[in-house]
């Protein structure tokens, strides 16, 4: 199973077939799953801010319950506390600010860099690309004023899109993995769920330089 899905589905299909989940777990169902290293790759991303000499940083999520969402968001916090950087909930978006509407996401953007922010951790490469775009917008220079990060290494989509400083999850990988779980689910059927992490590597974009300041 790719993406997140009904629960109450997925507790069913685990009674007929063997069921391995990518990047999310379900609560009270006995399934396997491959999974990204959220923690560290967000920790990586921040040690990477950290050696351009940025001492403030946001952090932009999503608004969902999702497991890579909520690790990630820890993976944030747990690489400014290694760092020795300051953390304020100031500066870090997700529900609802950041699924408000465009003038609202705009805003709350362009606040994080008026309040000093010099690199904006973000929990996708989506997100990623919607900051650029309002940075853009407002002649807020990339990477020269501002560092901006992602995860999921997407290639750029269309012309005037850059190559984003991202997380590489290893997506073919992953998929090996889960065949090999589910291979073992179904010669033994009765063996312990297994929880596997992928980890993945960094990809330099062009979205990360030193700290202005």
């Amino acid at each position: 199973l790719e993406g997140q899905h009904d629960p109450a589905l997925v507790a069913a299909l685990v009674q007929y077939v063997p069921v391995v989940a990518l990047s999310h777990l379900y609560d009270g169902v006995r399934h396997d799953a491959v999974l990204h290293d959220n923690v560290q790759g967000i920790t990586q991303m921040v040690g990477l801010l950290a050696e351009q000499g940025h001492r403030h940083l946001a952090w932009i999520g999503e608004a969902v319950p999702a497991t890579w969402n909520q690790e990630r968001e820890a993976g944030f916090l747990y690489g400014c506390r290694c760092r020795g950087l300051p953390v304020s909930f100031d500066t870090m978006l997700g529900a609802p600010a950041w699924e408000a509407d465009d003038r609202l996401k705009e805003q709350a953007v362009l606040e994080l860099v008026a309040g000093g922010a010099t690199g904006i951790v973000c929990v996708n490469d989506r997100v990623a690309d919607k900051v650029l775009r309002i940075l853009d917008a407002h002649h807020v220079s990339v990477p020269g004023q501002v560092s901006v990060t992602g995860f999921d290494a997407a290639p750029p989509q269309g012309p005037g899109q850059r190559a984003i400083t991202s997380i590489d999850p290893c997506f073919i990988e992953m998929g090996r993995v889960a065949i090999d779980l589910a291979q073992r689910r179904i010669s033994q059927s009765a063996a312990c769920t297994l929880r596997a992490v992928v980890a993945g590597s960094l990809v330099a974009g062009t979205t990360v330089g030193p700290s202005p300041r």
